[in-house]
């Protein structure tokens, strides 16, 4: 019984030992091509590929923020009447907060 395991454990060893021996290869191999190809690329092009990579990481990130304000469906499973925050009622809220902080006259209340 003891051995069973201790041989699974040394099997398991062995495959993952010859796989990232293989993946560290190959990985090598493909870090040696890229940087050639770097050492040998005209600056200009190097240059615009690197502003347009920052350009794309930077929309990318502009966009996801909206996408994890959005509400998950499904979220709420326990308690059927409550529900989650959408960016609408973070606004309204706002909004409705701000348009009766201050009264009619457009006083701010400093005024004794």
């Amino acid at each position: 019984d003891v051995t069973d395991v201790q041989r699974v454990r040394l099997g398991l060893t062995g495959i993952g030992t010859g796989i990232d021996l293989v993946a560290g290869l190959v990985f090598k191999r493909l870090r040696l091509q890229l940087m050639q190809q770097v050492r040998t690329m005209p600056t200009d092009l190097l240059i615009s590929r690197s502003v347009g990579l920052i350009l794309g990481l930077l929309v990318a990130n502009l966009l996801l923020a909206p996408i994890l304000l959005l509400p998950l469906a499904g979220a709420n499973t326990c308690e059927p009447e409550a529900h989650p925050l959408d960016i609408g009622d973070i606004v309204q809220h706002l909004l409705w907060k701000e348009m009766n902080s201050h009264p009619a006259g457009g006083s701010t209340g400093d005024q004794k």
